[in-house]
């Protein structure tokens, strides 16, 4: 149940980020294509806690960046801008603030991740402990 209310607070935030963003945005902006591309791009983040197994996660993470990066080069090319460059006549708060939220757009996606992890590690343990019961079950009718 407290894994259930946490995956609805993770939702509600996710849902009210990007509402944030829209907003953020308002109407008629003309680099709203632009900033939400910078918004949705993938970027390669530090792990927060260092893990033995955390080279072979990057190089995991290296391969999913360069896929996204050619396919954000195609689109820059017809567009012209650097995503990671706030443009000229674009306002560096906004691009600044778009920044701020896709981090906390990968945050979330992380939480995500992590409550999945956590779902599929209980799941196993419910899992094993069925064919405990079973077995012990099975014990119980033959004595």
């Amino acid at each position: 149940k407290q894994w259930y209310q946490r995956r609805v607070a993770i939702t509600a935030g996710e849902k009210l980020l990007y509402e944030s963003f829209t907003e953020q945005l308002g109407e008629n902006n003309k680099f709203t294509d632009f900033l939400t591309k910078v918004f949705k791009k993938k970027i390669k983040r530090v792990k927060k806690s260092a893990e033995v197994e955390g080279d072979s996660d990057e190089s995991d993470s290296d391969d999913d960046y360069d896929s996204s990066s050619e396919e954000e080069d195609e689109d820059e090319d017809a567009e012209h801008l650097d995503l990671n460059v706030c443009p000229p006549g674009c306002s560096n708060e906004l691009y600044d603030a778009t920044i701020v939220m896709r981090e906390k757009k990968l945050d979330l996606e992380e939480a995500i991740q992590e409550e999945k992890k956590m779902i599929d590690t209980l799941k196993k343990e419910v899992d094993a402990l069925i064919k405990k019961n079973k077995v012990i079950n099975h014990g119980v009718k033959v004595v």
